[in-house]
């Protein structure tokens, strides 16, 4: 048997079970990247007609009253678009999408646009056109091709993941993985150290250890259909790790030291790149977690990692990052977000800050048409957002055709541009980065 054990790792070697013959064709276990084809036309298919541009809102002036009295806003965000509602659970693999909906798994499929799931289902994972999903004790795998259930497995350990054609378990030191149509476990055994998590990855498996060290085994599957394996030296991470999780050819780990995404290359671990939050001062540092498909969340906001930013997510329960997209499940709506679109939004705010200017010390005061408090210095007018005006803030200024003007007339500060005008009212613009706020004066 070409296997090798090393000494202080292992307990003892590692079993290994030729892959036993079942009544499936092996077309029906052949990878493909059935999946979602309609949602995958809808996510690459995207329009930008029919927007409303904010030049085009200044052409035409509005009469409603509650109009008038409040604020249009062009707000200049990421696209996205809703997919479903009442969605209870979804998966995302290769661009392929499929969600739960009613207790039906919805793939987008013309030949198979649904397929009825057992009750109470809480795992749900997308591979090469197949899925397991986890209920209680029973492992169900389900191909959108065949459109329907092919191979349930009893669950035997508290960890279970899944990447096409393995279902691993694990717990404890022990592990057992089993190839998709056979119930002979393909591969089995145990550590000396407890498992914290495992994972397959391009003819490797991969360990990660209670020592914080990544060991990979490389899978050897003979003509016969005989496995063995060979296990390559273990990678040591560095810090106590927090927590860890794989995806795909990756590994997320949270250390004390911060955020690591390492790659995984024919059973090397390299580090890819780091995320400290030592300089993140508008994102939630102390409620941040490793989120279940590539990334970092930090309370509304994931990290891209590719990117090297944080983008908003709402009040999102799952999120899957993609590329340039983002797929979010918040409160049953699941949405798509292209990160690398960005449209102006309409919104209607019927409330309008009063917009008034005071002086404390070397500084004007005044809230925003955004409701920021903005602290700018009287001398090099740079504007800073502030908590709250201070109570010794003082001084009348008047605002006339955009502009604060101090009792003299003189004028202090210009914060908005007259745009249009009807016969009642004046329009008035306020840019705010790329954002565009439009507001309105009776004459």
């Amino acid at each position: 048997m070409n296997f090798v054990c090393k000494a202080g790792i292992f307990i003892f070697c590692i079993s290994i079970f030729a892959g036993c013959a079942v009544n499936r064709t092996e077309e029906i276990l052949n990878p493909n990247t059935a999946g979602g084809s309609y949602f995958r036309d809808m996510i690459d298919n995207v329009s930008f007609e029919n927007m409303e541009l904010p030049q085009n809102f200044e052409k035409s002036f509005p009469k409603s009253e509650l109009i008038l009295n409040g604020v249009v806003i062009f707000k200049y965000e990421y696209l996205t678009r809703q997919i479903a509602d009442n969605v209870s659970n979804f998966s995302f693999d290769n661009n392929s999408l499929i969600f739960v909906k009613n207790n039906l798994l919805i793939t987008g499929e013309k030949y198979c646009e649904s397929i009825q799931l057992h009750n109470d289902v809480y795992y749900l994972k997308l591979s090469s056109g197949f899925i397991m999903t986890i209920k209680g004790s029973d492992i169900n795998v389900y191909s959108i091709k065949n459109c329907g259930e092919i191979f349930s497995l009893k669950r035997k350990y508290r960890g279970v993941t899944f990447r096409f054609p393995y279902i691993i378990q694990y717990g404890e030191k022990q592990f057992v993985i089993n190839k998709v149509g056979s119930q002979k476990p393909f591969l089995s055994g145990g550590l000396k150290t407890q498992i914290r998590g495992m994972h397959y990855s391009d003819g490797y498996i991969y360990f990660h250890d209670e020592k914080d060290r990544i060991i990979p085994l490389f899978l050897i599957t003979t003509a016969s259909g005989q496995a063995s394996g060979k296990f390559l030296k273990p990678y040591h991470l560095n810090g106590k790790i927090d927590s860890s999780q794989f995806y795909k050819d990756s590994l997320l780990i949270e250390s004390e030291t911060g955020f690591k995404k390492f790659s995984l290359n024919s059973g090397e671990i390299n580090l890819e790149k780091t995320l400290t939050m030592d300089n993140k001062s508008d994102v939630a540092k102390d409620d941040c977690r490793i989120i279940q498909e590539n990334g970092i969340l930090c309370g509304r906001k994931v990290y891209i990692f590719n990117q090297q930013r944080f983008i908003n997510t709402g009040d999102a329960e799952k999120v899957v990052v993609s590329g340039d997209k983002l797929i979010s499940l918040n409160n049953r709506l699941l949405n798509i977000t292209y990160m690398d679109k960005k449209r102006y939004i309409k919104v209607i705010s019927l409330n309008r800050p009063d917009i008034n200017l005071c002086r404390s010390g070397n500084f004007y005061f005044f809230r925003d048409i955004d409701y920021k408090i903005k602290k700018v210095d009287s001398v090099s007018y740079s504007a800073d957002i502030t908590k709250s005006i201070p109570d010794n803030c003082t001084g009348a200024y008047r605002f006339d055709n955009g502009s604060f003007y101090s009792k003299s007339g003189k004028e202090v500060m210009s914060v908005a541009t007259k745009v249009s005008e009807s016969k009642t009212h004046i329009m008035f613009l306020r840019k705010i980065g790329k954002d565009y706020y439009y507001f309105f004066k009776k004459k």
